[in-house]
Parts: structure tokens; C-alpha cells; sequence
């Protein structure tokens, strides 16, 4: 297999274009998805959630995948707040 480095010109405009497209279908599936579980009354909605969590949870390597998607949206929404140091934070668990 090549590395990237050693495709030309041409052959790396095709791979971002191929990566374009992956990202547009991920991005229409994405959407469909949810304008699916949105379709569905809050009962039916809860029972795929759940269903689709149980499959997630018996999935090691996904579960990994969604962990580490959790984190950084977790990171995302507390980007704003102030920043402390380090050794405060831990003195805290301390108490």
C-alpha cells in the first residue's frame, strides 16, 4: 500500500474527494437517522435509544468509540469555563 506521501497530485485530490463524499453520506445518514427516531412517539423513540444502547454496551470496541465521542462533547460544552490549576483541582478531592 502507498503512503499518502507518495501518491501525486491527482491521486490525493481523489482521496479528499472520496473523504469529501464519506463525510457527506456520514452526514445525510446522520441526519436521517434522526429525523427517523424524531418521526417516532417518545415511547417508540426511548425503546430504539435503549435497544441501540444494549447493542453499543455488548460492543467493546464501539463503546470505546462512543466514550471517546462523549468526552470530547464533554470538553465542548465546558470549554467556557474558567481554567484552574492542576494541583487545586486535585487538593479538592483531597477534602
Amino acid at each position: 500500500m502507498n503512503s499518502f506521501k507518495t501518491l501525486g497530485k491527482e491521486e490525493r485530490a481523489s482521496f479528499f474527494h472520496l473523504l469529501s463524499l464519506e463525510r457527506d453520506f456520514r452526514d445525510s445518514l446522520a441526519e436521517s437517522l434522526i429525523s427517523a427516531l424524531r418521526a417516532l412517539s417518545r415511547v417508540e423513540s426511548e425503546e430504539v435509544v435503549r435497544s441501540v444502547v444494549g447493542r453499543i454496551a455488548q460492543d467493546a470496541d464501539l463503546l470505546e468509540e462512543i466514550e471517546d465521542i462523549l468526552d470530547s462533547v464533554l470538553i465542548l460544552e465546558r470549554q467556557d469555563e474558567p481554567a484552574r490549576p492542576f494541583n487545586d483541582y486535585l487538593a479538592e478531592g483531597d477534602k
